[in-house]
């Protein structure tokens, strides 16, 4: 059997999935406890399904994403920990320098 060709909406709204997943993965990649759910499929895709979707925006997954603060174990924000993160890369960028400088 031949396969059934989706239409317009249904191709947006797999984008939009698309998009979405792509952006949890992305933040679990980088070490963050993505809790944001998706919506489950529905059986009928309409336009405001997509539109449903499309208001979806980072912002909004990342307000459900954590991250974990090394020296406690808690589960800190994703603000929070983007800017320790920072600091720990920081960090371990000027001791490389300090150790390339002190083989001179």
């Amino acid at each position: 059997m031949a396969r059934k060709k989706s239409s317009a909406v249904q191709r947006a709204y797999t984008a939009q999935r698309k998009r979405i997943q792509n952006l949890m993965s992305s933040y679990r990649r980088k070490g963050y406890d993505v809790q944001y759910q998706l919506p489950s499929i529905p059986k009928r895709i309409t336009p405001a399904s997509v539109r449903r979707l499309q208001r979806i925006t980072p912002e909004v997954v990342r307000k459900q994403t954590f991250g974990v603060d090394y020296e406690t174990g808690e589960q800190i924000t994703y603000e929070k920990a983007q800017k320790q993160y920072a600091a720990e890369r920081r960090a371990y960028r000027e001791q490389i320098a300090q150790a390339s400088q002190r083989q001179r």
